[in-house]
């Protein structure tokens, strides 16, 4: 029995050791650096530009980003760089200036960061009484500059990818709206509070550490709010008992209205034979003067009061308000009037 099972464990150990693979990672996609076209001031040969351009691209090339051509847009703020670099698909912008004076050159580099817009490195060097050669001596300078730039250049800030279903919802991170789902937004790194809200909705909170370099995902599925039923039914009870009294109130002061106009009319039915003067004028005659203030007072009042209930109803209708919140300590409700 002992050698079965020696001989046993012998084979478990052998067939994972030939089942088993080297897994490797996925390569991942280099960043990519879009070079802008060299811009000139002065004059500078044709063939010289061309080799100038390609010196600046061939010296920022390396294995961990792809060099692209880049349009010739140029910017003075942030948000147009940005914007250049979405359209590139380039996490770093790069443009070169050569100005010539006779034949003294002076060539600036920058190299601007694709998710801020901002200048990150910027090199210049002069070259006095040059000839072309050591014109592109101090290209080369200049694009080792930026290589070593690019080579300490920090990583990714954290990335914070929310969606929802429904989409359309409003993202607060720590308090401040940062988009609408689906959206993704750099964020500051560390501990966040995350809010997600939406009309008619149950509103998200969690929390999260960003981490640099890190895309932090979350997709969040919406259920719709319970609605409050008890001061609706409150709400609608006013809301009727306030039109009553106002239809109450306008049939009693028409009603009161009425009695005050025929006050003093002959009763008709009784106005005949000995119930007539001899002038033709019957002895029987309304009296409702009382009846009839009575009835418009009791009318205005019912008015009054209608129109009271029905305004304290919207009002009463607008302040209240509704909030469910879901977080990790569970379902919170939240109302208000």
């Amino acid at each position: 029995m002992a050698f079965v099972s020696s001989t046993l464990r012998l084979a478990v150990a052998l067939a994972m050791i030939v089942s088993a693979r080297p897994v490797s990672a996925a390569p991942e996609e280099p960043a990519r650096i879009a070079v802008l076209p060299l811009s000139v001031d002065g004059e500078l040969p044709e063939d010289v530009r061309v080799e100038l351009s390609t010196r600046l691209r061939t010296g920022l090339d390396g294995n961990d980003h792809e060099i692209v051509e880049g349009t010739d847009e140029r910017c003075t703020t942030d948000n147009c760089w940005k914007a250049v670099a979405k359209k590139m698909r380039a996490r770093h912008v790069v443009e070169a200036r050569v100005i010539v004076r006779d034949r003294d050159y002076e060539i600036t580099a920058e190299l601007v960061d694709g998710r801020t817009g901002k200048v990150t490195a910027s090199t210049q060097t002069r070259c006095e009484i040059c000839g072309f050669t050591e014109l592109g001596d101090s290209m080369d300078t200049v694009t080792n500059a930026l290589q070593r730039k690019l080579a300490v250049a920090p990583v990714d800030p954290p990335m914070l990818v929310v969606r929802t279903r429904p989409a359309g919802a409003t993202v607060l991170v720590d308090g401040d709206p940062v988009g609408t789902t689906p959206m993704s937004a750099p964020v500051a790194a560390g501990p966040h509070e995350i809010v997600v809200r939406k009309a008619g909705h149950i509103m998200q909170r969690r929390r999260v550490v960003s981490v640099d370099g890190v895309r932090e995902a979350m997709t969040l599925q919406l259920a719709r709010a319970p609605q409050d039923e008890e001061p609706q039914k409150r709400s609608r009870a006013l809301g009727i008992a306030g039109w009553t009294a106002f239809a109450a109130g306008l049939a009693a002061v028409g009603a009161g209205v009425g009695l005050l106009v025929i006050h003093d009319d002959p009763i008709e039915r009784d106005c005949d034979g000995q119930n007539v003067d001899i002038e033709g004028n019957c002895k029987y005659l309304h009296d409702t003067r009382t009846g009839g203030i009575a009835a418009t007072v009791v009318g205005a009042a019912l008015l009054g009061t209608g129109i009271a209930l029905v305004v304290v109803d919207r009002k009463r209708a607008k302040a209240t308000r509704t909030n469910l919140s879901v977080g990790p300590r569970g379902i919170r409700l939240t109302t208000r009037f």
